[in-house]
């Protein structure tokens, strides 16, 4: 047998097909290809790992934003026992979405490190490498130019072939297994770990339904980013208005548009991050005011949790407000694969995520149980306007006002990069001073987009935070995650879990209607 030729049947490690090389090395918001920045992004050499302590620091404070000052309102409109079991079972289906998105993480990158042979990976055909680079496989050979070879020979080849294709088969079951130790999961997947290797849940959406899914996640993250600032804008103008009330919540709008606009023309995320920390910890000094006060002055108002009528138990007609705002604070999904990819031991990543649930759902049931508690069916929207007018009160709602306008550019900053990158890209090969100009108008219309929702939603803060939870953070946090392990798992799930992701699908989409229709009806009264 010549050495030039190849055989009909061969294992994987005998074809003479090209060597498979490394994925193309494609920076962020580049255009190597027509897929821009969905294409694989890699960190740069410099960009430091976190450790266990700052992912779940990262973790945690997503859930823990602003829409939790109307938490008590919104246990208020769900009745106490009805929402305090639906915030289990929020926190619960947040937590499942956010394990399989890591879990298809992995199937889809094993599926890329293997050729292509045997049945397992056939049953969908995913998105190659090869198409991403424009590379092209040499054609195959005809029968007729490649010469016969011996039955023994052919058994032989037969079984390694079957054998191989089966160590690739339990190579991916054991990368994929949340469970499993990072020794176990090196040995079966070398590059699982690699940390030049990123994977957003955008591309996470193509694989699964193609551009169907790309569209929709990255329609849902920039239309919830934009949600997010319009929250951010009215929570300050009524921060601020209840410490100047002479001045209408619109008017405090026009003054505070000037500022919003310049943070939007900041273009370096680190100046921006910095202030995070700070404003988290404005953030948690208002809402321990609010504990306060409840415990000084309104001790005597406490009665217990059966004693509150009607709201004690559930409230049918006002009960869907419940899961916009209960999606908002904890579908923070789009989060998840930055930080998994980002943390130097991701065996840890499931400790980390369990420990963040646990803090953040335990934070936002003291929360909303304690202040309802303390004011019952009065509790307003945004919990800071129960509180009376004095000079610490008045510190601790600068702060707040603070902690909100620093925010507010570090969330609408993934908005308007990825204008910049995906419309705007090509203009500054030709000029860069009308990339930077374009760049600066669309900033500004972002800005006053936002503000031209915050003063649709001027005095409704309670229902920007449930009309927002609703749409984006459901769609994105609950029914396409569930969706797509959906179509990338389907040959290897059993009944129980198809029927449950069914089931989350289903309920992801009537919550979101639901919520949607009595937030319309809500804010037309």
């Amino acid at each position: 047998m010549s050495s030039e030729t190849t055989p009909i049947l061969t294992s994987p490690q005998q074809t003479n097909s090209p060597p498979r090389p490394p994925p193309p090395r494609v920076a962020s918001f580049s255009h190597a290809s027509s897929r821009g920045t969905f294409l694989r992004r890699f960190r740069k050499s410099g960009q430091e790992s976190l450790e266990f302590l700052g992912a779940w620091f990262n973790m945690a404070k997503s859930f823990n934003g602003a829409g939790l000052f109307s938490m008590p309102w919104a246990m208020a409109q769900a009745g106490l026992l009805a929402g305090v079991i639906s915030l289990f079972l929020f926190a619960y289906i947040a937590y499942y979405t956010m394990s399989i998105i890591v879990k298809m993480r992995r199937y889809v990158q094993c599926q890329e490190q293997f050729e292509q042979r045997s049945k397992y990976w056939r049953r969908r055909r995913l998105r190659r490498w090869e198409k991403r680079a424009g590379v092209v496989r040499e054609p195959p050979q005809w029968q007729s130019d490649r010469p016969t070879i011996q039955y023994d020979d052919l058994v032989q080849q037969a079984d390694h072939a079957t054998a191989s294709a089966d160590t690739s088969l339990n190579a991916i079951e054991g990368s994929i297994s949340l469970n499993s130790n990072e020794e176990e999961e090196t040995s079966y997947m070398p590059t699982l770990y690699d940390r030049e290797y990123i994977f957003s849940l955008v591309d996470l959406g193509w694989e699964a339904m193609g551009h169907f899914g790309e569209f929709g996640v990255y329609f849902n993250v920039m239309v919830g980013n934009i949600g997010v600032c319009t929250i951010f804008f009215v929570l300050t103008c009524d921060v601020l208005n209840q410490l100047v009330p002479e001045i209408s919540n619109r008017l405090w709008m026009l003054f505070l548009l000037p500022v919003l606009v310049v943070m939007s023309w900041i273009r370096t995320p680190r100046f921006l991050a910095s202030f995070s920390i700070v404003g988290l910890i404005f953030l948690l000094l208002g809402l321990c005011t609010v504990l306060s006060y409840g415990f000084v002055y309104r001790i005597d108002y406490l009665k217990w949790p059966w004693q509150y009528g009607q709201s004690s138990w559930i409230n049918i007609k006002t009960f869907p407000l419940f899961f916009g705002t209960a999606s908002f604070l904890f579908n923070t999904h789009p989060l998840v694969l930055p930080i998994e990819q980002s943390m130097s031991n991701r065996k840890h990543y499931q400790w980390t995520l369990r420990l963040a649930f646990f803090l953040g759902l335990s934070f936002n049931l003291v929360f909303a149980t304690m202040a309802f508690l303390f004011w019952g069916d009065s509790i307003e929207g945004n919990a800071t306007n129960n509180l009376p007018t004095s000079w610490f009160l008045s510190v601790v709602r600068v702060t707040l006002v603070m902690e909100l306008v620093l925010t507010y550019g570090l969330v609408l900053m993934p908005v308007v990069v990825d204008i910049d990158s995906q419309i705007l890209y090509p203009i500054k090969k030709r000029s860069r001073v009308a990339f930077y100009s374009l760049s600066t108008l669309m900033r500004t219309f972002c800005v006053l987009l936002t503000g031209g929702f915050a003063v649709i939603f001027a005095n409704k803060f309670s229902y920007v935070v449930a009309f927002v939870g609703a749409i984006c953070p459901n769609l994105v946090g609950w029914t396409l995650p569930s969706l797509f392990y959906l179509c990338l798992m389907r040959h290897r799930m059993n009944i129980v879990t198809f029927l449950w992701n069914e089931f989350v699908v289903i309920f992801g989409i009537f919550t979101m209607c639901a919520c949607v229709y009595i937030t319309i009806l809500g804010f037309l009264d």
